[in-house]
């Protein structure tokens, strides 16, 4: 199956080979379609091809376009603060942790302590926080995005709260004005087109567009204790600092301040800490020590 890069790719091509097409009740004889460029580094803009329609060498028209492959569940992922920020807007922040609030109680009743695989056991794993993903489908730890569905349409698909340089993205290589805040979406896949007019007539106007729910879903990042790694630096919607009190591990649950912790850096250091006081260090722990423990008395 062809990567989400190669769908885009391929929507470009087709554009580029139209000598003709018909938008809005009108014909254009010149087609050039490109994938628009951020201004500087980090991010892409929400505008995924952008179609300049022309006669006699004079842009008439233009279409900005989001895609979002049929089988594609993650909308956003490995979101960083300057993700959110680009998404949301400065209010970020608050709209994260409201949604992030409202499953509190699953995040503090998940098991954080375990050992993989259960049966032959290899390595112990300590959450050390969740990662952020923004998706179509609710997840096993997952909450609905706490926005209307036109703030959805706006800051998700259309990228209105974009930085000034995603925004007004790169065509061509000249700057060019809210060219990175898509108009339209198209849903599907390489197959479902074979001409650059079928592309048109599936597009979505996303000025009319009433979104599906978006969710907010949260993946464990865990440090192995055997492997001594965690999940790489992702930065962790909601953080655990570990400590130890009266010979006992005490997670402590970093809920309102998303996105501004790293799991390996920040997080990684307090669980080893905690653990090297009672003695378990990857020096110490091997296969047959890990099948000795008492997991549940760790909880």
């Amino acid at each position: 199956m062809p990567r989400y890069n190669e769908f885009e790719s391929h929507l470009v091509q087709l554009f580029n080979a139209s000598n003709n097409l018909s938008w809005r009740n009108k014909n254009y004889s010149e087609i050039v379609a490109c994938k628009p460029a951020t201004q500087g580094s980090g991010g892409e803009c929400k505008t995924d091809i952008y179609v300049s329609l022309r006669n006699n060498g004079i842009e008439e028209d233009r279409i900005k376009i989001t895609v979002k492959k049929v089988d594609a569940e993650f909308l956003v992922n490995k979101m960083t603060a300057s993700d959110a920020e680009g998404l949301f807007g400065s209010q970020w922040n608050s709209i994260l942790i409201e949604s992030i609030k409202t499953i509190e109680k699953q995040f503090r009743q998940s098991k954080i302590i375990y050992v993989k695989p259960q049966n032959n056991p290899k390595d112990i794993y300590f959450t050390i926080g969740w990662k952020l993903e923004i998706t179509n489908k609710i997840r096993n730890l997952s909450s609905e995005l706490k926005l209307s569905p036109n703030d959805i349409v706006n800051k998700v698909y259309r990228g209105t709260e974009q930085p000034e340089r995603r925004k007004d993205a790169l065509v061509e290589n000249v700057v060019i004005e809210n060219s990175g805040i898509a108009d339209y979406l198209l849903e599907g896949d390489s197959t479902d087109f074979l001409d650059a007019q079928s592309v048109l007539d599936k597009l979505i106007d996303l000025s009319s567009y009433t979104p599906p729910p978006v969710y907010l879903a949260f993946t464990a990042n865990n440090y192995r204790v055997i492997a001594n790694k965690a999940d790489g630096k992702r930065t962790l919607a909601v953080a655990i600092e570990w400590s130890l009190s009266n010979g006992k591990l005490v997670p402590e649950f970093i809920l309102e301040s998303p996105l501004k912790y790293q799991g390996e850096t920040h997080m990684m250091p307090s669980i080893k800490s905690a653990l090297a006081q009672i003695g378990i260090t990857t020096a110490t722990m091997n296969a047959e020590l890990l099948k000795e423990l008492d997991i549940d008395s760790m909880q």
